[in-house]
């Protein structure tokens, strides 16, 4: 029988949050949590309000120390980068979301923060003019570069990008665009998101709303970004907004079923295994905290209607 335990969330508790948590995150040295949605939370002695992110310590109560500047917009994905500075520093917090503005300054969709104290550093990748909107992100093995998807045309400039690409996060090549599909994904209307990333013994697995030349709502790409054309599985009938890694290696993907259908394709239920890829992508061994974890993979998550606090345990 599941029960809820001490971590005191709620009307009640230590802190209420009003609105949805669509992301969270465990930081490896403290075992603090972070949070992030759409969503408005206060607490804390003085009382303190966050907006769309924040930070809990491990009982529940807030961290005030964590004091992002606020965005403009909801957050939708959330992601925890091994610091460069070295493992006895805090994780650095990266954010994708609906934003344009960090306080008073301009992020638009990303943006990367302390894992100390929230504050912002100079970490601005995007530099398209069109709207972006990051809806999933996953941090590839060795910790230094990550794959965006959501709703975009180009994460930069005149590169073409839609919906999916990848970002270096480290080093003199931080913030240039390092990875991009090739096949698979309409570069057009038809290609209307990406809601999820999953990565499955060195290949790429999204999930979202279009259509690949095999199947519809979910695909596979190669460590260096080709479509697998064998990867065909029975497409789902409705948008596919969280994906799942088994210690076998097979992939669980859930959604949103539009009636009967998609439960009837996936025999019964919203989530189903998908197999594995008959070859491996990345040989090296992931930095800690690299690969999407229990904790952390929420980045696809379902978007699910938030309770009265938004968060329990």
């Amino acid at each position: 029988m599941w029960t809820l335990d001490g971590f005191n969330i709620g009307g009640a508790g230590t802190v209420v949050i009003t609105g949805e948590v669509r992301a969270i995150a465990q930081q490896r040295q403290d075992g603090k949590i972070v949070i992030a949605g759409d969503f408005t939370l206060t607490g804390g002695v003085p009382l303190t309000t966050r907006g769309n992110l924040a930070r809990l310590n491990p009982d529940g109560t807030l961290d005030q120390g964590f004091a992002p500047p606020p965005l403009d917009g909801p957050v939708n994905a959330l992601l925890l980068q091994p610091n460069p500075a070295g493992p006895g520093t805090p994780d650095l917090v990266i954010v994708g979301g609906g934003f344009t503005k960090a306080g008073a300054t301009g992020r638009k969709g990303l943006a990367r923060l302390s894992g100390g104290d929230g504050s912002l550093d100079g970490f601005d990748p995007v530099s398209s003019a069109f709207a972006v909107t990051v809806n999933a992100m996953a941090l590839l093995p060795g910790g230094e570069s990550i794959l965006v998807g959501g709703e975009f045309r180009e994460l930069k400039g005149g590169v073409p990008a839609r919906n999916l690409g990848g970002l270096s996060v480290a080093g003199a090549t931080s913030g240039q665009v390092n990875w991009s599909y090739q096949g698979g994904l309409a570069q057009d209307a038809g290609n209307v998101a990406v809601h999820a990333i999953q990565l499955q013994q060195g290949a790429v697995v999204v999930g979202g709303e279009f259509t690949t030349p095999f199947s519809d709502n979910v695909a596979r790409f190669s460590a260096a970004g080709l479509y697998d054309g064998s990867f065909r599985p029975v497409s789902p009938a409705g948008a596919v907004r969280a994906l799942a890694l088994q210690e076998d290696g097979k992939i669980l993907i859930g959604g949103i079923s539009p009636g009967e259908r998609f439960r009837t394709t996936w025999r019964g239920s919203t989530l189903t295994a998908l197999p594995i890829p008959s070859t491996r992508g990345w040989t090296s061994s992931p930095a800690p905290g690299s690969l999407p974890s229990p904790s952390s993979r929420t980045a696809g998550s379902s978007r699910p209607g938030a309770s009265p606090s938004g968060l329990c345990r």
